[in-house]
């Protein structure tokens, strides 16, 4: 048995990460981003997300 989670439980925990207010890291062959739910992007998340490069809100 694997311990790598199928894509509906990875899906399932990103929203659950979303819901708590945890960015999300997407990746595609394009390029790599991190999202977050507006409804808990505060002052300091939004502050320590544009520590670690440009922001594209």
């Amino acid at each position: 048995m694997s311990l790598d989670l199928s894509t509906p439980e990875t899906v399932a925990r990103a929203r659950a990460d979303l819901r708590i207010g945890a960015p999300v890291a997407l990746s595609t062959p394009e390029g790599d981003a991190l999202a977050m739910a507006a409804e808990r992007a505060t002052p300091e998340r939004l502050a320590a997300l544009a520590a670690l490069g440009p922001l594209d809100l």
